[in-house]
């Protein structure tokens, strides 16, 4: 699970430096789940925290870093949360 919870923060963060025009280069600095059920059948994780990283990476002038703490949120298929992850991603702008 915890792959396909930075998968879908890291999507956000790349979109957002798409969206930018501009180069980073990103790392993962921490990550941290919560189990709130037992994780049965097919589980799907969403992000929705993208004008966050926009925001943030706009704002960069060059060679500055930033680090952003992004939520992902895994539901299963009756739609309960089995489990909260926040990562954390560090970026430099190039």
């Amino acid at each position: 699970m915890g792959g396909a919870a930075e998968l879908s923060t890291g999507a956000a963060a790349i979109y957002a430096i798409e969206q930018t025009g501009s180069k980073f280069s990103m790392l993962v600095t921490d990550f941290q789940a919560t189990f709130s059920k037992k994780a049965v059948g097919k589980i799907t994780f969403e992000c929705t925290d993208g004008p966050l990283f926009t925001k943030q990476l706009e704002s960069l002038k060059k060679s500055e870093t930033t680090t952003i703490k992004a939520k992902s949120i895994g539901t299963d298929q009756s739609n309960d949360v089995v489990c909260t992850v926040m990562i954390t991603w560090s970026f430099k702008k190039k």
